[in-house]
């Protein structure tokens, strides 16, 4: 399913980038060296799998981490990484990606949608989806599903970090190439979504997957 230790050294990925500055170049449209590695796209595991970014946003390859246990990629406003006259976002906000293991047949997360559901809602899931480890701090907001991708949008008080995030997110679970996708749009505190704007992101960004791995 999702590995808890992943999701919070990812969380402590996100928190480093925002402390390196690049939510003031959100703003400010400064130029920073992670700048010049942000691509809009980026192959990993082993070249099975392609992340793309969705309309204004960027890859921060020198966070990203790419391993044969899986991936992780962050995204932010192309703005931010990449100077004043590259894109943004209209909402800014943290995306980002994991890539995990091959899936067995049939274990595309669309199609578990009853047990997905279960899962989130037990200790355990919201265990997983602490970014402090303690299914306390969680609390299931809303949970649906397409023909594509199964969605849930979380609740996480967690203050351990104090990274600036907001305490809703959005977080999607696709198959692509036989591979488990998470993918999530984070928000600031400075600078919220909306919780419409953010889940519209996401799909943006799980369609954006799903089309450059010709799904």
């Amino acid at each position: 399913m999702i590995s808890k230790a992943k999701f919070r050294a990812a969380t402590v990925l996100v928190a480093a980038f925002l402390l390196s500055g690049c939510l003031d170049t959100m703003t400010a449209g400064g130029l920073t060296a992670a700048s010049r590695r942000a691509p809009q796209k980026l192959t990993v595991a082993a070249g099975a799998v392609t992340i793309a970014a969705p309309p204004g946003y960027c890859i921060n390859s020198s966070v990203s981490q790419d391993s044969s246990e899986g991936a992780f990629v962050l995204l932010g406003s192309c703005r931010a990484l990449r100077g004043l006259f590259s894109p943004a976002p209209a909402d800014p906000a943290i995306l980002t990606a994991s890539v995990s293991g091959v899936a067995q047949e049939g274990d595309a997360p669309e199609r578990h949608t009853d047990q997905l559901e279960r899962y989130f809602r037990s200790r355990s899931g919201q265990k997983a989806l602490s970014r402090s480890g303690d299914a306390s701090t969680v609390s299931i907001l809303a949970t649906d599903s397409t023909d594509e991708a199964f969605f849930v949008q979380v609740r996480d008080t967690s203050d351990t970090l104090n990274s600036g995030l907001n305490e809703d997110y959005w977080r999607a679970l696709i198959d692509v190439n036989g591979y488990l996708i998470t993918a999530s749009v984070m928000t600031f505190d400075a600078s919220p979504m909306t919780s419409g704007s953010a889940r519209q992101t996401l799909e943006r960004f799980t369609t954006r997957l799903r089309r450059e791995n010709e799904l």
